[in-house]
């Protein structure tokens, strides 16, 4: 069953993290040159804006 939902992401949430701030392991994201450009513009991450969108899909963290 597909279920469309627009996403409303805070941009405060994906601004880029300093390195020595990052707690996590590396990720790939393969984006198109316009949409790089973009997010240097905005100062936004990639992958925060992935987690972002995971978390709105309903992603809790575990902590084991």
């Amino acid at each position: 069953m597909y279920i469309q939902r627009w996403f409303k992401m805070d941009p405060q949430k994906v601004k880029s993290t300093p390195r020595r701030h990052r707690r996590s392991a590396h990720l790939t994201i393969r984006v198109s040159p316009d949409i790089q450009k973009w997010l240097r513009e905005k100062e936004f991450s990639p992958t925060a804006i992935f987690y972002e969108a995971i978390r709105e899909l309903g992603y809790k963290e575990r902590r084991d």
